[in-house]
């Protein structure tokens, strides 16, 4: 039996997972609405410019750099190979159908949290 056909035969019979989904969905709202004020951290400037110049064809490239790649690298700092693609590459769909903004970049974000619940649900049921 494939990964995806236990996920799915394991949200159909459980409860408790919905449960948590809806949970999940709850405190990412609250925490949205409370806490969200835009893209500050670093990391997630990096990914959101990185998905930004995606969309606009400029393939998996940043606009900013770490002073320490200044340092230690010294040349080709605007490497592409930097960051890991898949986040960028969610996001840089998640801005191709949204639009390029703060909402729809923490849209992707929260993807992958939803994404988790169920996943680290069935990780601890089989532990």
């Amino acid at each position: 039996m494939t990964f995806i056909n236990y996920l799915i035969k394991h949200l159909k019979n459980n409860k408790e997972i919905l449960i948590l989904i809806g949970i999940a969905l709850l405190v990412w709202l609250v925490y949205f609405k409370i806490n969200f004020a835009g893209l500050t951290a670093p990391d997630a400037q990096n990914y959101a410019s990185i998905a930004r110049n995606i969309v606009r064809g400029n393939g998996l490239l940043a606009d900013d750099v770490l002073p320490g790649e200044i340092t230690v690298l010294k040349t080709d700092v605007f490497r592409g190979c930097r960051n890991a693609p898949l986040h960028p590459l969610i996001m840089a769909i998640s801005f191709f159908l949204f639009g390029v903004s703060d909402r729809s970049a923490i849209i992707s974000s929260a993807f992958f949290y939803f994404l988790s619940v169920p996943l680290v649900f069935l990780l601890g049921n089989r532990l």
